[in-house]
């Protein structure tokens, strides 16, 4: 997921809003973005969980 990121950056760097491709790059952030969310969260739980136990 790192990596993923670092490339999106990579990415803002050379892709104007004006491009074609910038939807794109902009759906890509969301995704990256949400599942970086969602990971944090499930770990969160789950450590928190496994430490109540």
């Amino acid at each position: 997921m790192m990596s993923m990121g670092v490339l999106l950056a990579f990415s803002f760097v050379f892709i104007s809003p004006s491009n074609e491709a910038f939807p794109v790059l902009v759906i890509d952030a969301v995704l990256i973005g949400g599942s970086t969310a969602f990971f944090l969260v499930t770990y969160y739980y789950c450590t928190k969980r496994a430490m109540d136990d």
